[in-house]
């Protein structure tokens, strides 16, 4: 069995069977060509407005917006691009309630603020646990979800 070690910031060595490592995706803006639409290629996404609108005839949509890697955020932001191409109206880009994931076993997900961000600006807060055997995908993976590969 593998074991890994580490040490935190602010706490001691921390010991696990386990190890998630992760990196974020960047675009390539240099390989895309976006200087000819004049975006700036050193950036590590493309900057646009609440409508998409990243230059004169350009909208950004997806994983270059850099507002989160998911293909639900990439819909939506479609739906938002053409709309205003096609001048329709429409509502600005909000990013308030993003859900976002990690496909780990079982998946860790999330949506809104954390609870800390929540009691920070003062939001009332209440929380729950729920077993993922309770859900859908834990009554038909049964064992996979328990974070247990057996």
């Amino acid at each position: 069995m593998w074991w890994a070690s580490s040490r935190l910031w602010s706490a001691g060595p921390v010991h696990s069977q386990r190890l998630l490592v992760a990196t974020r995706r960047r675009a390539d803006l240099k390989a895309l060509g976006v200087t000819a639409a004049g975006i700036d290629s050193t950036q590590p996404f493309i900057v646009g407005d609440d409508h998409l609108r990243a230059a004169a005839g350009v909208w950004s949509v997806g994983d270059v917006t850099g507002a989160g890697a998911f293909t639900h955020v990439a819909i939506y932001q479609a739906g938002i691009a053409a709309s205003d191409i096609l001048g329709q109206a429409h509502q600005p880009t909000r990013y308030r309630a993003l859900p976002r994931v990690t496909f780990t076993d079982p998946e860790v997900s999330a949506v809104g603020l954390t609870e800390a961000q929540a009691r920070s600006r003062d939001v009332t807060v209440q929380t729950a646990v729920s077993p993922i055997s309770s859900s859908s995908r834990g009554w038909i993976h049964g064992r996979a979800t328990t974070g247990s590969s057996s």
